[in-house]
């Protein structure tokens, strides 16, 4: 009894998987780890989403037009004559037992199976596929599907038009919504909804299928042109003999820090007991030219630099419509040359062995035909920006791994005294960094220490030359 009251509990707490949940609902959602003290805290805001969530489901907007009407009659018979309102209140009580009856009458049930894509890329268009089944002798009446992926996802814009369609009992069908990705992201899909909406489109009855769904939004991305290292092809040429595999070769080349996936066989076991941590032998046929890639995410829009009124109210609106759904287009852009420059290296054979996203630092193991591209898209559609100096964090825990870096692409977003600073310290550690500054406008007077100034609309067409 006590696990079946608990097994209620939570999915009581996670909220109807049909709709999206409000933000104060994150923290629990899919979290049994959440502490009884603050569960309960949560209990009447949780009610009254499950509540709102119900009438959303089982009521359209002219229902709920009607029925403050109907509110608005009967308190009014309280103080005027009631020989017609007291007509207006029974005609709507009947017409909306009539469509109750007919609706339930009539409820779909179906057994839907929904496809849609794992990842896509921003910007680009997809499709979701549906295979319907009617499980009842009586047809499926004034169906529409999903109506919830169409209105409440803000980062999807339907391309198709609403479809209502009817399904003759103990049939099936197959159904195609296109949709158009706007932001990128990682996002939670509601569960499948089926709404039926006979006989007058008030009371709605429907049902639902599967389970939520994830959908993993990849920034804009291209292939750049005249990308330029200083280090050679990925397996350095002057290796002694090409190895077939990882490990194969005894042309030794040095010792590095231990990544999660090297081999245990490689691990030098006195290295390790004299330095406190666990070293690993590289082998001349592993030495791969190694690059990494560093993105500024400080936030731009800072309210101690306005200087009127005016800058100060649009800067807050801009920080509030950065903090809700759109994010600054020069931070977007920051991100979209990152995955660029991640696509390009590895489709030119290079290695990523190192991705940092403001303070959060990503090693990828070293070795042959290891990285993964999709990891680091994966890694680019989640960034967000940062109140944090970032700089200082990286600064003390980059200098370990730039001893096993050829090339550092720098992106900033700001060129300050910071990122100079920083940048200046990677280049006396022997990294050849590339410093990129995306803005606005190009600036008049560009430091000497940035290669590359472009903006977002250069970067969002694949109109970027790196030098």
């Amino acid at each position: 009894m006590i696990q079946f009251i608990r097994k209620n509990l939570d999915a009581f707490y996670r909220g109807p998987l049909w709709t999206l949940p409000p933000v104060f609902l994150h923290t629990l959602q899919g979290d049994t780890t959440v502490k009884p003290e603050k569960r309960k805290k949560k209990f009447f805001k949780t009610l009254c989403f499950w509540t709102s969530a119900w009438i959303q489901r089982s009521m359209s907007m002219p229902l709920k037009t009607l029925f403050l009407l109907l509110i608005i009659s009967i308190y009014a018979m309280l103080y005027m004559p009631r020989g017609l309102i007291a007509s207006a209140v029974n005609f709507l009580i009947g017409l909306f037992l009539i469509d109750f009856a007919g609706g339930f009458l009539f409820r779909p049930k179906l057994e839907i199976i929904r496809s849609i894509p794992e990842r896509i890329r921003s910007g680009a268009s997809f499709s979701i596929h549906y295979h319907i089944v009617n499980k009842r002798r009586f047809s499926a009446l004034s169906i529409t599907m999903d109506p919830v992926v169409r209105q409440a996802l803000y980062f999807l814009k339907s391309e198709t038009p609403q479809q209502v369609f009817n399904l003759p009992g103990k049939q099936e069908m197959e159904l195609e919504n296109t949709f158009h990705a706007i932001q990128r992201g990682i996002y939670t899909v509601p569960q499948c909804l089926a709404v039926s909406s006979f006989p007058f489109n008030l009371w709605q009855f429907s049902c639902t299928q599967g389970t939520q769904a994830r959908l993993i939004v990849h920034p804009v991305y291209f292939e750049l042109e005249n990308i330029r290292t200083n280090f050679g092809t990925k397996i350095q040429k002057h290796s002694l003999f090409s190895a077939g595999k990882t490990g194969d070769s005894s042309d030794f080349f040095g010792c590095r820090d231990f990544h999660y996936g090297d081999p245990l066989n490689k691990i030098s076991w006195k290295a390790t007991a004299k330095y406190q941590k666990v070293i690993v032998k590289e082998f001349q046929a592993e030495h791969v030219s190694r690059a990494a890639v560093i993105l500024d995410n400080r936030r731009r829009l800072d309210f101690k630099h306005t200087s009127s009124l005016i800058t100060f109210i649009r800067t807050l609106f801009r920080r509030i419509n950065a903090d809700i759904h759109a994010s600054d287009p020069v931070f977007e852009a920051v991100v979209s040359l990152g995955a660029s420059i991640t696509h390009t290296l590895e489709r030119q054979d290079f290695r990523i062995n190192l991705f940092a996203a403001g303070s959060e630092i990503h090693r990828f193991p070293a070795g042959r035909g290891q990285t993964d591209e999709l990891e680091i898209l994966d890694l680019l559609a989640s960034v967000k920006q940062s109140r944090e100096n970032i700089f200082d964090i990286l600064e003390s825990e980059l200098m370990q791994d730039l001893s096993s870096i050829g090339c550092v692409f720098l992106i900033l977003l700001k060129a300050d005294n910071d990122a100079r600073l920083f940048q200046q310290t990677l280049a006396q550690e022997g990294a050849a960094v590339q410093t990129i500054l995306i803005a606005d406008e190009i600036p008049e007077k560009v430091p000497d220490w940035i290669q590359l100034t472009v903006t977002p609309e250069m970067v969002f067409s694949g109109n970027v030359r790196m030098p």
